[in-house]
Order: structure tokens, then C-alpha cells, then sequence
């Protein structure tokens, strides 16, 4: 519960014209296994070391303390112990504390109410990094009842041997850095060691279902190691400059392409949201601003033909291809904002009606449009999209100067 509501209280998440599920699908298409939460690649590291010292407890302890209470600490103590050795650093040495430990301002107050196995745990599994299908519950609660290993591995999952013992199969559940002390956590900084960059480098690169992902295509077109497309500031930046790298595959530049005009397409219907919330609160310098913007924007549409006869199922195809199913009124508005956008000079009061009418579907009463917004609501809604890069670009970032140790 306490997971669900932190997840409710996430900053950026407001989606009044109820486009989010076609920007997720373009974000697992993208970037599979990364997530808005996720702050360092150090945590798919350690989550799986967990689960394997959990392996390494005899039998009575493991009957003793359940992998759901043995992780909860364990990820515990490695957030008190980051938060010491980075403020040690700062404080002997002049080194800037990092940013991203999860649970820094939790340390000695329950931990943090989003832990990292449950932030990490669909990356985890789609990196490979923990071999199973089962949800972080399932898995912790099949673990200490002592389900067989056979349980808790994927049902495709290899083994060596039918012979294989229960012991082994656990082993191979997850993956690991070799570990040369138990007491591993007691020196660790957010960084990556060498070796937990290549085994992230490396799982990137080989597992099949990242193969036409953003970082997989860097890493095997020789584009990673340079750190250039790594330094783009957004999305947008990144997708163009991907359109002029033939050597990137033809599946990840045209999933890009598609999400890179999708989100300039329906910035005009937000520019329209924001403009009625000014109009609501009589701000008439800001519903000025704003409709010089969307007459830009729209100008912009025109040269770059956003609308055309391909656009709907260019926007579409993530969805359609992940099995995702969109809200009907979601569909709608899409096909009736691209219908409007496509004719010519549809005026601006019927495309503030479209947008009226999806919030009000969308969000019914709980719409800022329905209610008295505050006098000082900045921009309202969803902005320019970036699926997840500035998430993806600070882990692989962190691969990159993990393998440079």
C-alpha cells in the first residue's frame, strides 16, 4: 500500500488529456526496463547480490526470516551505508554528494517507501538480471515457502543439468558480480565497479527482447563509447540525431521517428489545455503567450506534415505491437484531433472543444477545467516527451564510467 501511494504522489505524472498509455508503449518499445523511478544503474546490481546472499543463508535461517523481510533490510542498511560513505567522501575528501540514492532521506525513519526491488524489478527482469516471470510478491513469497527453484525460474529459463540441485537453480536465478566478502555494502559507493558495468554492458548488448531498444543500439553500433549521443539533452535531440545514423536499426529509428512526432502532435493539444486554464483564471498576458505559441506550434505542424494519412498508425503501432489496450476515448480523441489538425484552418474554438470534451472524459470532475484551479498553476499537464531518456541516460552513463575504472 505504501508502495501504490508514493507511486500516486510521483511528480509528472499528470496526464489531463489522457495520452499516457501511447507515451508508455513508445517508452517500452524504446527503453524496455527502465522507468521514470529509476535514479542509478547501481541497484541492478545490488538487488540481485540480495537475493543471492539470501541464497547463501543455511536452510534454519532462511526458515527464520523471509526473503520479503531479509531484502527490506538489506536494502535498508545499503541506503544508510551509501548516504555514510558519500557524506565521509564529502566531508574528508571535497567530493560532491551524488544524487539518486534511494531512501537518503529515509535512512533511521523505515526506509524508503518505494525500494529499489520493487522500482528495478521489471528491468531486473527483462536485463535478464533475476531469471524469472513471477512479480517481486510472488517471487519473495515462493521463495520463503520453500517452493522449489523450478517455481520461481522462468519456464523457459536453461539449465545445465536435469541433475541440477535446488541450490544451483537458485544460484542461477540470479545474476552477479563474483563477490570476494559477505560484507559487501560496507565500502559501496553509487558508482559502478568495473565489473557490475560489464555484466549491465553486456546484458544490455546480448538479451534478445533489448536488441532494438535505444541503449542496445548504441552500445552495438560503436556509439556508446564516445558519449556523444549520451550528452543529448532530450529526447527530440536524441531522435534526430539517430534519423542520420543509417548503422542504427531501421526498427529503432522509425519507433523514434514516430515518438518524436507524436509528441510535437499532440503538444498543440496542450498548448489549447493550458490556454482554457488561463482563460478559466482570466490571465489574458498568459492566454496571449500561449496562443502565440500554439500559432507557432501550428506552423510548425504544417511544414513538418504531423498529419497525414500514415500518423495514426504510426502512433499506434507500439500500442498494437505490445498488446496494449487504449482507452476508447483516447482513440477517439486521437483520430478527432488528427481529423482536425488535418483540415484546413479548423478554428481554434473547435479545437478547444475536442480538448474540453477529452478532459472532461478523461478526468471527469477531477479536471482542472471542471475545477478552481490556484492563480499561480504554472503549465498543466503533459509537456514535450521524453520516454524515459533522462532515466536511461543517467544508468548508461553510469555503465560508461564504470567501464572507464
Amino acid at each position: 500500500m505504501t508502495g501504490v501511494l508514493a507511486l500516486l504522489s510521483e511528480t509528472g505524472t499528470l496526464d489531463e488529456l489522457g495520452i499516457g498509455q501511447l507515451r508508455d508503449a513508445f517508452a517500452d518499445s524504446l527503453f524496455p526496463g527502465f522507468s521514470t523511478v529509476q535514479t542509478r544503474a547501481k541497484y541492478f546490481v545490488t538487488v540481485p547480490q540480495i537475493f543471492d546472499d539470501y541464497w547463501k543463508l543455511t536452510p534454519k535461517e532462511q526458515r527464520r526470516r523471509s526473503l520479503e523481510s531479509y531484502l527490506k533490510e538489506s536494502e535498508d542498511h545499503v541506503a544508510e551505508r551509501l548516504v555514510h560513505n558519500h557524506e565521509a567522501d564529502h566531508r574528508e575528501l571535497g567530493e560532491p554528494f551524488p544524487i539518486g540514492i534511494i531512501g537518503r532521506e529515509r535512512v533511521g525513519k523505515g526506509g524508503a517507501s518505494r525500494r529499489p526491488s520493487s522500482a528495478y524489478w521489471t528491468g531486473l527482469r527483462k536485463f535478464g538480471l533475476v531469471d524469472t516471470e513471477l512479480s517481486i510478491a510472488e517471487f519473495c513469497r515462493n521463495a520463503s515457502e520453500q517452493q522449489p527453484a523450478d517455481r520461481l525460474l522462468r519456464d523457459d529459463a536453461e539449465v545445465d543439468s536435469e541433475e541440477d540441485d535446488d541450490v544451483m537453480k537458485r544460484r542461477r536465478l540470479v545474476a552477479t558480480v563474483p563477490r570476494r566478502m559477505l560484507n559487501w555494502h560496507e565500502n559501496i559507493r553509487i558508482g559502478l565497479t568495473r565489473p557490475e558495468a560489464e555484466l549491465l554492458y553486456n546484458k544490455i548488448r546480448y538479451v534478445e527482447a533489448l536488441k532494438h531498444s535505444i541503449p542496445a543500439q548504441l552500445i552495438n553500433t560503436g556509439l556508446f563509447h564516445d558519449g556523444t549521443l549520451l550528452g543529448a539533452e532530450d529526447f527530440e535531440t536524441l531522435s534526430s540525431a539517430f534519423e542520420a545514423l543509417p548503422q542504427v536499426s531501421e526498427t529503432c529509428r522509425t519507433t523514434a521517428r514516430n515518438a518524436a512526432r507524436f509528441s510535437k502532435a499532440f503538444l498543440g493539444a496542450h498548448l489549447r489545455f493550458n490556454s482554457l486554464i488561463a482563460e478559466k483564471l482570466e490571465q489574458p498576458k498568459r492566454v496571449d503567450e500561449l496562443t502565440q505559441a500554439f500559432e507557432e506550434w501550428r506552423a510548425d505542424a504544417e511544414e513538418n506534415e504531423l498529419f497525414n494519412d500514415a500518423s495514426i498508425d504510426e502512433w499506434m503501432a507500439p500500442a498494437l505491437a505490445l498488446q496494449v489496450g487504449l482507452n476508447a476515448n483516447t482513440r477517439r480523441f486521437i483520430r478527432r484531433w488528427h481529423d482536425a489538425m488535418s483540415a484546413d484552418d479548423t478554428p481554434t474554438d473547435r479545437l478547444d472543444a475536442l480538448v474540453r470534451e477529452q478532459a472532461d472524459c478523461n478526468k471527469g470532475n477531477r479536471s482542472l477545467l471542471q475545477r478552481s484551479p490556484p492563480a499561480d498553476t504554472g503549465w498543466v499537464g503533459i509537456h514535450t516527451l521524453q520516454y524515459r531518456w533522462p532515466q536511461a541516460k543517467q544508468i548508461l552513463t553510469d555503465i560508461r564510467e564504470g567501464l572507464l575504472c
